[in-house]
């Protein structure tokens, strides 16, 4: 062949065939990676989700169906509480689980969603050493709980239960085990109502408040919300993130047979003062995905009885759980 008829370049038509060729396959291989991507963005806000929920559930499951416990004993009616002040460690049979917030968390939750205070022993738990009259220290094998002067604790066989505040936690003079002392300066009286066995439990008692609060998470996509727990008059702290809404509905025992008959409001147990008949708590919470643009559209969601219509690409889902207070079952 001559020389001048070899081809020595690309023809117009040619170079735009390839051009249109090599975007359609880039187009082809973004469209994949993008589509693989968002698939990957949602299995991992489901994932996340269910997670979420998941504790939850247990962790207020756990918390609601304790309130009240104090050992082996049943408070039917309320114990000897001698804290000064009494509400520092009130456990009447009313005051199981109720909805009366401190002005901390009051300043913390979002205006519509519930909160739930659950009270009771708890924690890990001490015997008595040694025979305890009315009057007399408290002789007990371990420091199970930390416990320092000012803390609240309850003393428990399973016939009575008495409250009371410690002034001073000591280690034995004989190196045997810890002494608690609970003088008058920090109590209504120093003397409990009965001469406890040895063996009689000793444990910490517990306010719990869960509430919804704005979350202090980086990641999270503004407006952003978590679920929030305080333990006693400690600080507040986050413990789940991706908790948008709480609502809560009470079981109440109209007939006296420890047995669910009706749900009802906080409002309305208040308004009737029936808290001592609360025999479960039914618990909707409302989770949401802290990533933005996950579905195609927005989406509507009926929580709590009501269609919600949120203005943004959210996953959401609703997990309701109820939980029987085993203090109030028959």
């Amino acid at each position: 062949m001559d020389a001048s008829f070899r081809q020595s370049g690309l023809t117009m038509v040619e170079i735009l065939v390839a051009l249109a060729l090599g975007l359609f396959l880039t187009g082809g291989i973004l469209s994949v990676y993008l589509g693989s991507k968002q698939t990957y963005r949602v299995v991992e806000a489901l994932a996340r989700s269910q997670e979420n929920g998941r504790y939850a559930v247990e962790l207020l499951g756990r918390t609601v169906r304790m309130a009240g416990y104090v050992g082996c004993a049943r408070l039917d009616d309320s114990p000897n509480n001698i804290v000064k002040p009494e509400e520092d460690g009130d456990l009447s049979n009313g005051n199981f689980v109720d909805v009366d917030v401190d002005e901390v968390v009051a300043a913390l939750r979002i205006s519509g969603t519930d909160a739930l205070v659950v009270r009771g022993g708890g924690g890990p738990m001490a015997r008595l050493d040694a025979e305890k009259t009315w009057d007399a220290n408290a002789k007990i094998d371990r420091n199970a709980d930390d416990w320092s002067a000012g803390d609240v604790l309850i003393i428990s066989d399973c016939l009575s239960v008495d409250i009371f505040r410690a002034t001073n936690v000591s280690k034995d003079p004989n190196g045997k085990g810890i002494t608690i002392a609970h003088a008058k300066n920090a109590n209504t009286d120093n003397k409990l109502s009965k001469v406890y066995a040895k063996g009689a439990d000793v444990m910490s008692y517990r306010e719990t408040t869960f509430f919804v609060a704005s979350s202090q998470a980086d990641e999270c996509v503004e407006p952003c919300r978590g679920l929030w727990r305080r333990l006693g008059n400690e600080d507040p702290q986050e413990i789940l993130q991706g908790v948008e809404n709480m609502q809560i509905l009470y079981g109440i025992d109209t007939s006296g047979s420890r047995a669910l008959d009706r749900y009802m409001t906080a409002d309305e147990v208040d308004d009737a003062d029936d808290w001592e008949h609360v025999v479960a708590v039914r618990i909707d919470l409302l989770l949401v995905s802290p990533e933005d643009n996950l579905v195609d559209s927005p989406r509507s969601i009926v929580f709590n009885g009501e269609e919600l219509e949120p203005d943004d690409r959210r996953m959401r889902r609703v997990l309701t759980t109820t939980v029987a207070i085993r203090n109030r079952l028959p």
